[in-house]
């Protein structure tokens, strides 16, 4: 069984966390997606959690594609 991979995202620095890959950055653009996938190195990922708030219907948007993104991508470069 292979070491769990873990990114987590944030637009704020947050304290290093053991194990934890952190990325600084806005979840709405797609390099920041871009960047998610290429920790993975071409790996699915088992769980994507979002602790977003968006504050308004773009946002909120922008977010789940992100999300979608990521999650669709990862599983894609399986094939």
């Amino acid at each position: 069984m292979q070491e769990p991979k873990i990114v987590a995202v944030d637009l704020q620095a947050t304290a290093p966390l053991p194990g934890v890959t952190q990325i600084q950055g806005d979840i709405t653009k797609t390099s920041t997606a871009q960047e998610i996938i290429e920790h993975f190195e071409g790996r699915p990922a088992d769980l994507v959690v979002c602790d977003g708030a968006p504050d308004g219907k773009y946002l909120k948007y922008s977010v789940l594609k992100t999300l979608q993104f990521v999650t669709f991508d990862c599983g894609s470069r399986m094939r």
